[in-house]
């Protein structure tokens, strides 16, 4: 027997009472945004329609800072198939966050993942720059091939900035999305730097690097974590400064969320630890891709500092480094 739902109608997700917690190793959602592991995240889980309807939802969010990302798996068991893909935006309204902020549409598309064709839409909304995401997949009913499938998971991430999404990037985050038992996504090169370099840089704090991390070497030189905001590109991207202590020049390696390599050098111009004026100094890197950056940098202390400047179309990045 095969049963078809048109549309599924919920309640609030915070109001509703029926939900229980659920741990992260007993949860189906996966989801590897670059910057939101570190984030207070709620987990939860619950069951309507006599338990044709399982359905799961995943909240991070630091919204101090302007950070937020939800993601709602709905699976139908006992027969049940979607006759329909449920409305994007509809489903964003579930979450309180959401019931009484305007959404600008700026774009939408289309892009492959591991679970099946994912439909999302590029957004503003006040401060926030987001990308909304929703992907069907799952068995097609026997009666009706042209069904949803059994399953859908559906969300949004947003991030603070004045700007949209570049499409290229929306269609990286969304590729990470992924639920256990359908479909998982690799992590990209890089992924626990860039989490963790995401985790200080919200926390304003040095980030606390592991034996592997803090102790990379170059030829001798000592190594220190490295992540850069890259204004209209990426949000964060994760690399290391490699340095003499004591020397003038550093290397730098940065590796960007698409995986594209980039190198070049920090060099000191001016300054003492100890005095009135700190060490600063010049830097640029250049990129496989073709693209170009360059700034300024100050350092507070040995193997630690931070550093802006801008790219050959003029977008702002920011640098912060040391552990």
């Amino acid at each position: 027997m095969s049963l078809t739902l048109a549309a599924l109608a919920v309640t609030s997700v915070a109001a509703d009472t029926k939900f229980t917690p659920i741990s992260e190793d007993a949860a189906k959602i996966v989801f590897y945004a670059p910057g939101i592991d570190h984030l207070n995240v709620k987990r939860l889980k619950r069951t309507l329609n006599n338990g044709s309807v399982r359905q799961e939802f995943a909240q991070w969010q630091w919204l101090g800072k302007g950070y937020t990302t939800g993601v709602v798996l709905s699976e139908l068991v006992g027969g049940y198939h979607y006759g329909v893909k449920q409305d994007l935006l509809e489903l964003v309204r579930w979450w309180n966050f959401w019931k009484k902020r305007e959404i600008d549409v700026v774009s939408s598309g289309s892009t492959g993942s591991k679970l099946d064709r994912v439909d999302y839409k590029i957004a503003m909304s006040g401060p926030l720059s987001c990308v909304m995401f929703l992907s069907h997949f799952g068995e097609l009913s026997a009666h009706d091939r042209q069904s949803a499938g059994t399953a859908f998971v559906a969300g949004y991430h947003c991030m603070p900035d004045d700007k949209p999404l570049p499409k290229g990037e929306a269609e990286r985050i969304v590729k990470l999305l992924g639920v256990k038992g359908y479909g998982v996504p690799d992590k990209l090169p890089g992924w626990e730097q860039t989490r963790h370099a995401a985790a200080a840089k919200l926390r304003g704090s040095t980030p606390t690097t592991s034996a592997k991390l803090s102790t990379t070497s170059d030829n001798g030189l000592k190594s220190v974590p490295l992540a850069a905001r890259w204004e209209g590109r990426y949000e964060l991207a994760a690399g290391r400064l490699s340095y003499e202590p004591g020397g003038p020049r550093s290397k730098i390696y940065l590796r960007l969320p698409d995986g594209t390599e980039c190198t070049g050098t920090a060099q000191w111009s001016s300054g003492r630890y100890g005095t009135a004026e700190l060490p600063k100094g010049v830097w640029s890197v250049a990129c496989a891709d073709g693209s170009t950056a360059s700034g300024s940098y100050l350092s507070d202390k040995p193997g630690h500092g931070t550093g802006e400047g801008e790219d050959g179309q003029g977008r702002k990045i920011k640098l912060t480094y040391g552990g």
